[in-house]
């Protein structure tokens, strides 16, 4: 039987990637959480309206950013974050009222802050 990372949903995929992360196989993790982006902007640009594979994307991206920061990236982990960061933003002002993108706005924030604590930014923080 063959299959691909297509055939798994992302939250398996994740746990692999995280797996992969605890046993030093960041190259691994790094494939995987690519193929997860790629799909997240592949739905996200297909339906734009579609506020869950924004969201995906959203989530895709602060992945993404947690692994650059792992291996000591912080330049691309800004970029992810921040991108990830916009994307949040735009759900939550879109519906404001819907916890969900407030938490994962949220979260956003609090990758970004961090990120700039420890690169000495605390104004930036």
């Amino acid at each position: 039987m063959s299959w691909t990372l297509d055939d798994i949903p992302s939250h398996l995929a994740d746990e692999v990637a995280q797996t992969l992360l605890r046993l030093s196989n960041s190259a691994g993790a790094a494939r995987i959480y690519s193929a997860l982006l790629a799909r997240a902007e592949k739905n996200a640009s297909s339906d734009p309206a579609n506020t869950q594979w924004q969201r995906d994307l959203s989530i895709s991206h602060n992945k993404l950013g947690d692994l650059h920061v792992a291996r000591g990236e912080a330049d691309a982990a800004l970029e992810r974050f921040s991108t990830g960061l916009d994307i949040a933003q735009r759900l939550a002002s879109a519906d404001p009222a819907n916890t969900h993108w407030q938490r994962d706005l949220s979260i956003s924030h609090n990758k970004l802050g961090d990120l700039h604590v420890a690169r000495g930014e605390a104004d930036a923080a």
